[in-house]
């Protein structure tokens, strides 16, 4: 009986003081940029946006974008090239909520346009590829000459981008 406790005592003692068991974990940087190319329905739309994401060790980060978008056809049926910076918060890591705010900004003619977003991310670590799908709500405001009702509304336009992260 004693040799068992013996055995029991030493072998307990080597489990626990071994630091053969223990391995340095690599925690994998965090994604802190993406550039995606974004299309937009309804309120046709192209454009590429950049991303940076705030490192946190929490699943809630905040990022900054801002981007090119060009409108193929507006009401002056022109070719519109916009600037358009937003802020967002992204709730997950790999798959994430995505909410942003943000403008469009046409300096030729001296306009904006609010826009909000809601969707889904998806940010994989090892490929560097996003993915982004959701809806854009376009705030428009002064809509009187094409629209039967003259009250500011939130039109919604299915969104969905691809893109590199790093």
């Amino acid at each position: 009986m004693k040799t068992i406790a013996k055995t029991t005592y030493i072998a307990l003692l080597i489990t626990l003081c071994n630091n053969s068991f223990s391995q340095e974990l690599t925690v994998p940087k965090p994604i802190e940029h993406t550039i995606q190319l974004e299309a937009t329905t309804i309120v046709s739309s192209l454009s590429i946006n950049y991303n940076y994401i705030a490192t946190s060790r929490h699943s809630t980060r905040l990022y900054l974008g801002l981007g090119l978008q060009y409108y193929p056809h507006s009401k002056s049926n022109e070719n519109v090239f916009m600037l358009q910076p937003r802020v967002g918060i992204l709730i997950g890591k790999t798959h994430a909520f995505d909410t942003s705010i943000g403008t469009s900004i046409d300096f030729a003619y001296g306009e904006h346009m609010p826009t909000l977003y809601s969707g889904y991310r998806y940010l994989s670590e090892k490929k560097h590829f996003a993915f982004k799908a959701g809806l854009t709500f376009y705030y428009l405001d002064n809509f009187k000459e094409e629209s039967f009702i003259n009250l500011p509304i939130l039109l919604p336009a299915p969104t969905i981008s691809l893109g590199y992260c790093w």
